[in-house]
């Protein structure tokens, strides 16, 4: 699936997830919506003759801190952004990253500060290109990555 967008909506309507998740998960995707389209007006703005705009492929920068998220879908949410190098989750109450990061290849800025992360396992194994990483202000006791 190519859009990130429609999984999150196919998502929420599956019977698997409880009610506790969807209003997580409705969290999440409104401000992601929110995010884009800010990306997308601007991206007209500056490039006005621009007809097809692969948003996807483009977006390299996603701020989804400070909205109370206390829960992360999994990883096919951000795998269809290819160009994705900053990541701001900071200042929610995410508890566990559900491996939402395992895709995100490009990432060279990822931001967790403050919020209710205990363990990072495997997530940030593949992220080859990572330079800048805050953990800040969690409850970390393990950090699995070598």
């Amino acid at each position: 699936m190519n859009d990130p967008v429609k999984y999150l909506v196919n998502y929420l309507n599956s019977p698997t997830i409880n009610s506790n998740e969807k209003i997580q998960l409705n969290k999440f995707l409104n401000a992601f919506l929110c995010r884009l389209n800010d990306f997308i007006y601007t991206y007209k703005l500056h490039h006005s003759n621009c007809l097809s705009l692969n948003r996807w492929f483009l977006l390299t920068d996603m701020n989804l801190s400070n909205i109370q998220l206390k829960l992360m879908p999994n990883e096919n949410v951000f795998s269809n952004l290819p160009n994705l190098q900053r990541l701001w989750l900071c200042n929610n109450q995410i508890e566990t990253l559900n491996n939402c990061l395992i895709k995100c290849y490009s990432l060279i800025e990822l931001r967790l500060n403050s919020n209710q992360l205990h363990s990072i396992h495997k997530q940030l194994y593949k992220l080859h290109c990572l330079e800048i990483l805050d953990l800040s202000l969690n409850h970390l006791s393990n950090l699995l990555v070598s």
